[in-house]
């Protein structure tokens, strides 16, 4: 299992075929035992020596819990900070990637992998920068779409809705390492290797892995200004949002209460658990 204790043993072994059994094994365990951000320890990012970005932006544990306005006392920055975690673990326990130096064509496969990791992030922060206060970093979304968070207009039902949509982000990106990391084809994981050798690339997995084929549309859309490296930082994290990150921006983006009642509705009735304080509406 993970926890303090086995991420703590995981960096005193040395790198070889000992490091890349047991890294593997919690990988697995990470992958097949996340159901929900909720399950997720936050006590196990100190051994990470990883810093979150927005996750470190957390409510002051002396205060009470408030209302939904733009303050750090916020519940939903606890989840946004699991998820923060969920992704630096999976980072952490994949193969780490090549000094360039070594790099061979077949080893491309888990630079791309670490590359993916890194850009859904930059774009699931563009997304949620709105509701945490973290002014000054490049991802920061800018215009109306802040100012309505930080002045309290959105509702509390809205809030809880985005903060359940998490859960779907975090499965979403376990289910395709799931099979980026060759779990579906073999029980310990062992065929990863085989990639590397063989020379599979990430865009090989389009229209297999939909989260693949969202990543590579937001390339795409960076468009000739990304191809010549003069795409701002802030326009890059908005196209990968939008396009790796669709459910996020639209439950964001919301306005009509009848909406969010109605999605709380369908949310209830599948699994019968409420929101808010009224339970169901």
């Amino acid at each position: 299992m993970i926890d303090r204790s086995s991420l703590l043993t995981l960096y005193t072994l040395p790198q070889g075929p000992i490091y890349e059994q047991y890294s593997r094994n919690l990988l697995r365990h990470l992958l097949t035992t996340t159901t929900t951000l909720s399950t997720l320890p936050l006590s196990l990012h100190p051994p990470l020596n990883a810093n979150l970005q927005l996750g470190s932006r957390k409510r002051d544990p002396r205060l009470p819990p408030g209302p939904h306005t733009f303050t750090t006392n916020w519940p939903i920055i606890d989840t946004i900070a699991r998820l923060e975690l969920f992704l630096i673990l999976l980072k952490h326990l994949l193969p780490p990637p090549p000094r360039y130096p070594d790099l061979e064509p077949g080893m491309k496969y888990t630079v791309s992998l670490h590359a993916m990791i890194n850009n859904m992030k930059d774009g699931l922060w563009y997304e949620l920068s709105c509701l945490v206060p973290c002014d000054g970093h490049p991802g920061v979304k800018l215009g109306w779409e802040n100012e309505r968070f930080r002045k309290g207009l959105a509702r509390g039902i809205q809030i809880e809705l985005i903060e359940r949509w998490l859960d779907v982000v975090m499965g979403e990106i376990r289910d395709a390492f799931w099979v980026l990391c060759g779990f579906d084809i073999s029980d310990d994981g062992g065929v990863f290797e085989v990639f590397e050798r063989k020379g599979v690339r990430l865009e090989d997995f389009r229209g297999r892995v939909e989260l693949v084929e969202r990543y590579f549309a937001a390339f795409e859309a960076f468009g000739e200004k990304g191809r010549r490296g003069s795409l701002k930082s802030v326009e890059r994290f908005g196209i990968l949002g939008g396009k790796c990150w669709p459910g996020v921006r639209f439950l964001v983006g919301l306005r009509c209460e009848s909406v969010e009642v109605r999605i709380g509705r369908y949310l209830c009735e599948r699994d019968d658990r409420g929101l808010g304080e009224e339970g169901c509406w």
